[in-house]
């Protein structure tokens, strides 16, 4: 059990804000024009709240979600990490239909392989607290881009990794570890320190 690594998804295993941008940009003709460190995307995309509901709803519930990219070298290092014997399980607020959720399933197996004990989709924006309790007091690594969801699971007795981006890069000097991409993921878990020229 020691070595099942707890992960989200979007923003961690896949690059979802890069596919939705795309997106955005080519059903509506819209772009990024607010915020960009902001965690909510009515004010990256300055629209309303339920107009930006609407379209993260529709874009998760289209065929898109199989086709995500990896989140950087997430690939790579999981990999290298399952090299080492550690599984994943992702717990990812996704919403989506069934059949998107199918999608979303095939398109992490597909880029990333048999490396999953299971796939935990919740509804969008939905609270992670009842999966993550399932794994209370474990000391069990937990992967996030998410500051609230990570301090969730630093409540829980989990050891969460906060993956750097714009919408976190704020948090300073607390409890949760931060890492700027996979390498530095790879370095907190294993210990092993990677030198890049």
């Amino acid at each position: 059990m020691n070595k099942v690594i707890l992960t989200d998804v979007d923003g961690v295993l896949l690059d979802w804000d890069a596919s939705f941008a795309i997106w955005m940009k080519h059903e509506y003709g819209y772009d990024r024009c607010g915020d960009r460190g902001s965690y909510a995307l009515a004010d990256v995309y300055c629209l309303p709240d339920g107009v930006m509901w609407d379209r993260v709803t529709e874009f998760n519930s289209s065929a898109h979600a199989a086709f995500l990219r990896p989140y950087g070298e997430a690939g790579h290092y999981m990999k290298r990490l399952t090299d080492k014997g550690y599984r994943f399980i992702t717990c990812t607020s996704f919403g989506g239909t069934p059949a998107s959720q199918a999608l979303r399933r095939y398109n992490l197996e597909s880029l990333f392989g048999q490396v999953f004990d299971e796939h935990n989709i919740i509804d969008l924006c939905g609270d992670k607290t009842p999966v993550l309790s399932r794994w209370k007091g474990s000391q069990l690594w937990w992967i996030e881009d998410s500051l609230h969801n990570a301090e969730k699971g630093l409540a829980l007795g989990l050891r969460p990794i906060l993956m750097r981006h714009p919408h976190n890069a704020d948090y300073q000097d607390g409890d949760i570890l931060v890492a700027n991409n996979w390498r530095e993921v790879f370095t907190i878990i294993t210990g092993e320190k990677e030198y890049v020229d």
